[in-house]
């Protein structure tokens, strides 16, 4: 128990400290501060969704303030594909993430937003997002995310840029799996590559790699055994094996 002042940066009341930071803040001398017991599985929230360790003492007050990042980014890229410029990225970890604003340039200075991505709240899980530009502009083009937590905060992610050609969106590639769902073997029927090898992928829905396979012949079609995957979906990628462009991808079903 605590007798002396908890010193607040700002009382607050009853509203305010229970919605807002601004409420019932602990100063940087506070008592309260790191003086609460520890609890191996103490649930992992507090009042405003940030996370409190199971390892360091809590504060002992309404507003248990994190100096974590509020998402893990990892693998930010984006790929020529033939309906435009595809955008993926992943998180490993997210705390009070409300949502990602993808953002564009074409001098790498000034952006304009494309587009919103829903986050993931609260997460400890590799998260998978993607977003489409279908109308990049010819020559170099600039993107970058922006990610907002709940409470108005923001953070801007590195920048990742594609020098875009023009003549390649005029492919007409397309990627046909048969049967599908599928159980022992697919086929899959490749339209509008223009030159070989290509390298097939085969990820897991979290992002995880499951198998990478070059196609050396011009033959259009080939069959893929699937016998050792387990049940469920997974995305097979097509890529050029030279420039490592991504030229489609399409989902597989796994019986």
């Amino acid at each position: 128990m605590i007798t002396s002042n908890p010193l607040f940066v700002s009382g607050g009341t009853a509203t305010t400290g229970l919605n807002s930071v601004a409420g019932y803040k602990l100063s940087n001398t506070s008592p309260a501060l790191n003086s609460g017991i520890v609890v191996s599985n103490n649930g992992g929230l507090d009042y405003f969704g940030n996370i409190v360790s199971n390892s360091i003492a809590p504060n002992r007050g309404f507003f248990n303030e994190s100096s974590t990042l509020p998402i893990t980014l990892i693998n930010f890229k984006v790929n020529q594909t033939i309906d435009g410029a595809l955008l993926n990225w992943q998180t490993t970890s997210e705390i009070n993430n409300q949502y990602f604003s993808i953002e564009k340039s074409v001098d790498g200075q000034h952006f304009k937003i494309m587009g919103t991505i829903n986050g993931a709240g609260n997460s400890n899980k590799i998260v998978n997002y993607s977003f489409l530009d279908k109308n990049p502009e010819k020559g170099l083009n600039y993107y970058r995310l922006v990610q907002y937590d709940f409470d108005g905060k923001s953070s801007v992610s590195n920048i990742a840029s594609l020098s875009y050609n023009l003549e390649d969106k005029d492919l007409t590639f397309s990627m046909l799996l048969f049967p599908n769902p599928a159980k022992e073997r697919v086929n899959i029927s490749l339209k509008g590559v223009k030159k070989y090898p290509v390298l097939l992928n085969v990820f897991d829905l979290t992002g995880h790699k499951i198998n990478s396979l070059t196609m050396p012949q011009t033959n259009e079609q080939f069959s893929l055994d699937i016998q050792n995957l387990s049940s469920g979906i997974y995305i097979l990628e097509i890529k050029d094996f030279l420039t490592n462009q991504v030229l489609g991808s399409t989902r597989l079903i796994k019986n």
